[in-house]
């Protein structure tokens, strides 16, 4: 089974940057997927002052989805892992989870696994 992209969520930093003219600029991005039984976040963003954004790899931003979970104990862990206090570049930042809120409530999110 292929990674099936769900949805991407933008990161902001909350100062103003090099790579950033404004305060609150956007400055990567959080990639969440499905993987066979896992919940995947794929972090990209910058991690010099130069600004170029690359996949992080960070560690343990992935879970394996169990038969018993819930749609809504599914969404719990996800937004677990991107309410985490995190930097880039050195920078305060944050993921901006309005999209998730607002949507990740109406998602089957089982179906995506098939248990």
């Amino acid at each position: 089974m292929n990674q099936a992209e769900i949805m991407t969520l933008l990161i902001y930093s909350k100062c103003r940057t090099s790579f950033s003219k404004d305060y609150n600029g956007v400055v990567g991005y959080v990639r969440i997927s499905v993987l066979n039984g896992d919940v995947i976040l794929d972090w990209f963003h910058p991690v010099n002052k130069l600004g170029r954004i690359i996949d992080t790899h960070r560690n343990g931003t992935h879970f394996l989805v169990y038969e018993q979970m819930t749609n809504k104990e599914i969404l719990k862990l996800i937004r677990m892992f991107l309410d985490e206090p995190f930097t880039v570049a050195e920078e305060e930042a944050f993921v901006d989870t309005t999209p998730l809120d607002n949507i990740g409530i109406l998602l089957d999110w089982k179906s995506f696994f098939r248990i």
